[in-house]
């Protein structure tokens, strides 16, 4: 199994958009360091670290290649549907799709406006998942 980890490990730009979040006060190289180490650690070689947009990075990624693709990044309503929209062709036949915090209006709107009620939903996590055909 390999595994494909994108964040910016960094804290966003103040803004007053439903769904965005600064994370701001958190220490996002701490974080970095130790999901690297773990990484390394357990799955060397496996999981490949990108630092960069979840957008910037599924260009990266062949269509069809992957089983699947958990979405948890910009909460935004725009920034969930174009991750959504930038990972789907990715996913091959039989895949899945998933991700988090669907309790979120801004997600859930994102989510449902491109899959209509063709989701399930974890709701004691918030994780929404839809199996590709």
């Amino acid at each position: 199994m390999h595994m494909i980890a994108v964040d910016l490990w960094k804290g966003n730009p103040p803004s007053d958009v439903e769904g965005s979040e600064t994370y701001g006060d958190r220490d996002h190289e701490q974080y970095y360091a130790q999901f690297s180490e773990v990484a390394e650690k357990y799955f060397p070689g496996r999981i490949h670290i990108r630092r960069m947009t979840t957008l910037n990075a599924a260009r990266m990624v062949v269509d069809g290649s992957l089983d699947f693709v958990f979405i948890d990044a910009d909460h935004t309503e725009a920034g969930c549907g174009a991750d959504i929209d930038a990972w789907y062709p990715k996913i091959r036949r039989g895949g899945l799709i998933s991700g988090h915090d669907y309790n979120w209006p801004s997600v859930r709107r994102a989510v449902e406006a491109r899959f209509g009620s063709e989701i399930e939903v974890f709701e004691s996590d918030n994780v929404w998942w839809k199996f590709i055909p």
